[in-house]
Formats: structure tokens, sequence, C-alpha cells
């Protein structure tokens, strides 16, 4: 397996083309131009994995009427119903989804700052976690020929300073 950190700046369909999974941590901040960049992606065949707020604000600075934004919760499959921060700036994702390997039903993902709500659009999108209070912290979905997975949290901020086996398993699933 390679792993590879690809910056927004080099971001290209023709790039991307080449990876099986797009994983992408902490994306509040996102070119109005990689959003089409993305979309073509998951159209295209590729599996696009992201965390809370996706392309809540362009490069500009602009906030999104709607999040993910720039037209990304099509792609996601979902928009965010709720966001607050989680108490002391943590939270748990509470899987219930079977379709990672690895992963089973009660798995505990520990997470940071926000939980952002999640509410499922479209035939294919499914609730895959949940916060605490049973609303929905994760949404797996289909757009073209890719998948999505959209984390309404953010777990790559809790690994790094607090690994869990848990986390280990869904990051090498």
């Amino acid at each position: 397996m390679t792993l590879d950190y690809v910056h927004l700046g080099d971001l290209t369909a023709g790039r991307l083309k080449q990876y099986k999974l797009v994983l992408f941590p902490y994306p509040l901040m996102l070119p109005e131009a990689s959003a089409a960049v993305l979309r073509a992606y998951v159209e295209g065949g590729g599996t696009l994995v992201a965390e809370a707020r996706l392309g809540w604000n362009n490069e500009r600075g602009y906030a999104a009427d709607r999040i993910p934004g720039l037209g990304l919760w099509e792609v996601m499959g979902c928009r965010e119903a709720a966001i607050q921060t989680g108490d002391k700036g943590r939270t748990v994702l509470y899987w219930s989804g079977t379709e990672i390997p690895g992963m089973k039903a009660g798995d505990a993902l520990p997470a940071r700052w926000f939980e952002e709500t999640l509410e499922p659009i479209g035939p294919s999108a499914r609730v895959v976690a949940k916060f605490a209070d049973g609303t929905a912290a994760a949404v797996m979905s289909s757009f073209g020929k890719g998948k999505t997975l959209m984390l309404g949290s953010y777990l790559s901020a809790a690994y790094v300073t607090d690994p869990s086996e848990p986390a280990e398993r869904f990051y090498a699933g």
C-alpha cells in the first residue's frame, strides 16, 4: 500500500485518478475549483472520505449556505442538519455499519471538536455511525461509480493525540 499527500494546489482529475481512496482531513476551507475535481473523482469510481464541515468556506472565506459546501452535499449524499462543539472538544462516533473491513457494530471512534449531525440525502445514503445522543455522525453513500463516507467530526485529530485500536482498524479498513 502506498500513501501520498496531495496538496490542494496539485489537486487535478488526472492526479487523483491513480488513487482508490482519498481521505480529506479537516476540510473546512476548499478552493472552488477543487470541488469539481473531487466530484469527478468520485463520479468516475473513486472513494472519498471527508471529515466534518467539508467545504464550509471557499478560498475567499465565503461560507456555504449548505454544508458540505460547493455542491459536495450531492456527492457525499448528506447535508449538515446541526452543529455543536463536543464537550471539552471531544466526542465519540459509535459505529453501526458493516461495510468497512475490521469495523463492527458498537466500535467507539474517538473524535475531536465538532459534532456535526448529518442528514442522509438520496436512496443510497445510510447512517453508519451515531453520536451518544443518537444523531447521525457518519453517512456512507455512492455517487456515480464511486463511494463516499462523510464523518461528522475529526477522527484524525483524535488519533494523533490518542490512538485507539478501533481507530486503527478504521484506518486500516
